[in-house]
């Protein structure tokens, strides 16, 4: 399994006509070389130069990434055709084919493969898939104001999905098109409709929202602290997991070292580097493996990518540093981290590209940080939903698990892309065998990141926490604000160093478990 993070930051690319960034022509030999690769979880835009478009930011303010009436659809991806809809139920299979591509017009009143959705009532869980030999493209829009909801790119192969939950007073239509040029073909487009059972696991958010101040006060036994004055401003993530009640009662993470398996951290950054985990057991700059644990002189960690000890983050987008900012940041930039007074492990796994090739490079960092000390283990990287892992860093998660460190892994970002069913692994191989915790992305409205993956039909630990325009450190003593499963985890790291700053005999499992029962499904809503 490879990896690429789990976030979207603004790199080199150009503009889409809905304010992402992404190409309108695929390339479907770089998809499917990026479909072997273990992805990072966040950034605002398209990842490093040489990686698939794979992550789609949302326009700042917006967590809906279609913004735009549909007759301003995304370039080549439709058929020219009348203004009359056809229908499709729910449970319905339909037939057609694209017959007839339109490179140039986008301003058409309709399209000849539009599909009014009905007899789907409000709260039913409704998926779409389409099947055909061509690279299909779905969208799914407001049949009222043609405005694009939702769209579905590719699956495990050519042929797209998505998966919504119907709301009431909305009617919607699907559109069916080609996602390259001149594609055309016949197809067959179906519809499943499933009204959820309330069973306290949410098909999309799990168990809820983390919440530190439940989560904290039943660490230690005590009623659940009051909330306290809300901060506002950039610390509305803050806000929203109730960190700063904890931080009244005396607990800000100290005495935790979290490990940041990442693209390394800006350890010289002015709001991280007192905050930097050292190995008081090494000498520095002597070329002597003081402590024998096999690295030399790794006083502030270990680049697992070159093999030094220099875990400084050289990634394009600055993930790293950026997840460790939410984590432990300190006050300089006005944006405290959740949990700022425990310390950072920088382990550098993932190249300036945000990719590694070898599931085993995770596992030795996994296995580097237990073994010098970390209680938590952020992991804001990871493949597309079914990848799985390989018995190298399933070994280390155990070892880590054995060894009282709880893990903490993005569920991916891949909901539109892949028409994802479930979270990416490592988080979902991992929570399901009971290894660590996944977390899924929500903004400040406590609606669901439209890319971020569900936590799918088996119940696991799976919570959900902001990752969207989450502003942090970045190298360089700067700041900017991503989106992504990559922001939300570190969310959850943080509340999780708050919890052992408060009980370090806490184990992993008794972690999970106040954290999915404090959980708070309340006010919870998606996109759509």
């Amino acid at each position: 399994m490879f990896t690429i993070p789990r976030s979207q930051a603004s790199l080199q690319s150009e503009p889409s006509l809905h304010g992402l960034v992404e190409s309108p022509f695929k390339s479907r030999s770089r998809f499917n070389e990026a479909r072997h690769a273990l992805r990072l979880r966040g950034r605002s835009g398209e990842p490093a130069v040489g990686i698939s478009s794979e992550f789609y930011g949302t326009p700042s303010g917006d967590e809906l990434s279609g913004s735009k009436s549909y007759a301003f659809g995304r370039a080549l991806r439709s058929v020219r055709g009348t203004i009359s809809r056809s229908v499709l139920r729910a449970g319905q299979s339909v037939k057609g084919a694209l017959s007839k591509t339109d490179g140039q017009d986008l301003n058409l009143a309709s399209y000849a493969d539009d599909y009014v959705l009905r007899s789907v009532r409000p709260g039913q869980r409704v998926e779409i898939n389409l099947k055909g030999k061509f690279d299909g493209y779905l969208q799914l829009l407001n049949a009222r104001t043609g405005r694009e909801l939702l769209y579905g790119d590719d699956t495990s192969n050519l042929n797209p999905r998505m998966v919504f939950t119907a709301q009431k007073g909305m009617k919607y239509a699907i559109r069916v098109s080609s996602a390259r040029p001149n594609k055309t073909g016949k197809y067959t487009l179906r519809s499943k409709a499933v009204t959820p059972s309330n069973t306290g696991f949410d098909f999309f958010y799990g168990y809820g929202l983390v919440d530190a101040a439940a989560a904290v006060s039943q660490a230690i036994g005590q009623p659940r602290f009051a909330n306290a004055a809300p901060i506002g401003g950039d610390n509305w993530s803050l806000d929203l997991v109730n960190a700063p009640a904890v931080w009244a009662k005396g607990f800000t993470g100290q005495g935790v070292t979290v490990a940041v398996i990442d693209s390394g951290v800006d350890y010289n950054h002015p709001d991280l580097f007192g905050n930097i985990w050292n190995n008081s057991r090494e000498i520095p700059n002597n070329g002597i493996d003081d402590d024998g644990n096999g690295y030399i002189d790794d006083r502030l960690g270990w680049n697992f990518v070159n093999h030094t000890n220099q875990p400084a983050d050289d990634a394009i987008d600055g993930h790293g540093t950026h997840v460790a900012g939410i984590i432990a940041g300190q006050v300089g930039s006005g944006k405290l981290g959740v949990a700022h007074g425990a310390k950072i492990m920088p382990l550098k796994v993932l190249d300036a590209r945000g990719a590694v090739n070898d599931d085993a490079v995770i596992a030795r960092a996994v296995r580097y940080a237990v073994d010098n000390g970390a209680r938590v283990i952020n992991l804001s990287l990871g493949g597309d939903p079914g990848s799985g892992v390989a018995p190298e860093l399933e070994a280390a998660m155990s070892f880590a698990r054995d060894s009282g460190a709880v893990v903490v892994m993005a569920s991916g970002n891949e909901r539109q892309r892949l028409g994802a069913l479930k979270p990416g692994d490592p988080a979902f191989f991992g929570a399901v065998r009971n290894l660590g915790i996944s977390v899924g992305a929500i903004g400040a409205n406590r609606r669901m990141y439209i890319d971020s993956n569900p936590s799918g039909n088996t119940p696991h630990r799976f919570v959900v926490a902001p990752g969207i325009q989450v502003r942090s450190t970045l190298p360089g003593a700067i700041y900017d604000r991503y989106d992504g499963t990559s922001m939300a985890t570190p969310h959850v790291a943080g509340v999780v160093a708050l919890m052992l700053s408060a009980n370090p005999n806490l184990t992993p499992t008794q972690v999970e478990e106040i954290l999915i029962s404090t959980a708070d499904r309340q006010g919870l809503t998606l996109a759509p």
